[in-house]
């Protein structure tokens, strides 16, 4: 058995507890430079979806730190700290610190790490920002998950796992019984798929662009759709895309009752103290969900299970962009928020995600960097 392919044993290979926060990559703890090269289709892409993508290459270097390396070398103006919004880029100079320091002429060094949230960009800062010593710390605060990253931080200083990484947690018998049920769990998919390949063999695609059989909208003329796929309007085309982070069902005011929201009022007014403590001019950058940037362009012939949500989803569009806003107030950070333009430049026809992930593709970083950098230097 292939131990690396079950999450418990994958987990325990590329990741290290950390006191503070909560867990670092290995390759931060080798001591020298690393580097990832590989392709990939989107988190979310299912060749069941029938929709033709073309790979993407990817190719990223790493620091001894285990954050992407920076094309400044010295006196860095601009600290860029966030979660994998901040770290990815298809090579290191379309990283958003990069493409910051194209637009803005400043110095960059970036501090993004995916899975991280609001109480580790904090950590993050107590560890490089009295050494680094940049003029900015621009912060990015993604409202995806960056509101559970907090509840699920709160709960791991309760002694509970944060998220699944099992790692975090000290209980010796809560990783036991997590491995075993990792286990369990990846003997019981091989046996699913297995028993679904011999049953209903998956359509083979002679490669990632054909369009045979597809019409041109990108799916099946018989099939239709795909359920969980939004069609949406880009530029007068209908575009297949797959969501997973949605909108709260919940209003401004409930949001802001909640504990991990009454945190994240913590975390700013912390962040702006730390700042302060630095010497450092602290920037908060709300970064908005594809959802909410493209939800109220959803053509009638989505999918059905898409269509079963988006209507309810639209009246909470702006729930926890107010809720944000609402807390900056509170404090002296100077906002940079991404929405307002994002939704701009998606009814002008700008594709700015990746259709099957949640992430910017590379017309979206220039955009955020555009954006950012004219802040900074107004």
């Amino acid at each position: 058995m292939n131990l690396q392919s079950i999450r418990y044993y994958a987990q325990s290979r590329d990741y290290r507890p950390d006191d503070t926060l909560v867990f670092i990559p290995t390759k931060a703890t080798q001591g020298t430079p690393t580097t990832l090269q590989t392709e990939f289709y989107g988190e979310l892409y299912s060749p069941d979806y029938g929709v033709p993508v073309t790979a993407v290459k990817y190719y990223a270097t790493y620091t001894s730190d285990g954050f992407r390396s920076n094309s400044s070398t010295s006196d860095f103006k601009v600290l860029v700290v966030g979660d994998s919004y901040v770290e990815i880029g298809e090579e290191d100079a379309l990283t958003l610190s990069e493409q910051l320091k194209q637009v803005s002429g400043l110095t960059t060094f970036n501090l993004g790490r995916g899975w991280y949230g609001p109480f580790q960009y904090l950590e993050l800062l107590k560890r490089y920002g009295s050494t680094i010593r940049p003029r900015y710390a621009t912060l990015c605060f993604f409202d995806g998950n960056d509101a559970e990253d907090t509840r699920q931080f709160l709960k791991w200083q309760g002694g509970r796992s944060y998220y699944s990484f099992v790692l975090s947690t000290k209980s010796y018998i809560g990783r036991y019984f997590t491995a075993f049920r990792d286990i369990q769990h990846y003997i019981l998919d091989h046996i699913s798929i297995l028993v679904k390949s011999i049953v209903s063999p998956t359509p083979t695609f002679s490669g990632a662009n054909t369009t045979e059989g597809l019409n041109h909208s990108g799916h099946s003329e018989d099939k239709g759709i795909a359920p969980d796929l939004g069609l949406m309007n880009i530029g007068g085309q209908p575009v297949p895309m797959r969501f997973i982070y949605w909108n709260s069902l919940t209003t401004t005011d409930d949001l802001l009752k909640t504990e991990e929201w009454k945190a994240i009022g913590q975390f700013l007014k912390e962040y702006e103290r730390l700042a302060a403590q630095y010497d450092i001019q602290p920037v908060i950058v709300f970064v908005p969900t594809k959802i909410e940037v493209y939800g109220s362009q959803y053509l009638e012939k989505s999918g059905k299970h898409f269509l079963q949500k988006i209507k309810t989803q639209l009246q909470f569009e702006n729930n926890s962009h107010e809720a944000f806003l609402q807390l900056v107030k509170g404090t002296k950070l100077r906002v940079v928020d991404l929405l307002p333009e994002f939704r701009k430049q998606a009814r002008a026809g700008k594709l700015l995600y990746y259709p099957f992930d949640t992430h910017w593709n590379v017309e979206g970083r220039r955009i955020a960097a555009e954006v950012i950098g004219h802040s900074l230097v107004e």
